[in-house]
């Protein structure tokens, strides 16, 4: 059997973050496999619970690059921050 896809619905406790609106559409996904795990592993692990998360991590995609490419510490700074606001801006 082929891929599935699976439809996504946001529903109404999907909250908004600063203020932002969330798009009503639904989105479709394709699923090449599918796991089960039992409830209790999911109550145990805090999954929903943010508190219980490991801090964000920050990657400077500059820094990662730089060596490959020679790049100095200013075009680092450039790309982090067109990254940055790639991020607020378009995602």
């Amino acid at each position: 059997m082929g891929p599935r896809r699976s439809r996504l619905t946001p529903s109404s406790s999907t909250g908004s973050r600063r203020g932002e609106s969330r798009r009503s559409s639904p989105c479709e996904l394709p699923v090449d496999r599918c796991f089960f795990h039992c409830a209790k592993a999911f109550k145990r692990s805090k999954l929903w619970e943010t508190a219980s998360w490991s801090p964000p991590i920050r990657i400077s995609f500059g820094t990662l690059v730089a060596p490959r490419l020679g790049w100095t510490a200013e075009v680092v700074a450039d790309v982090d921050r067109m990254v940055e606001e790639d991020y607020r801006t378009n995602l």
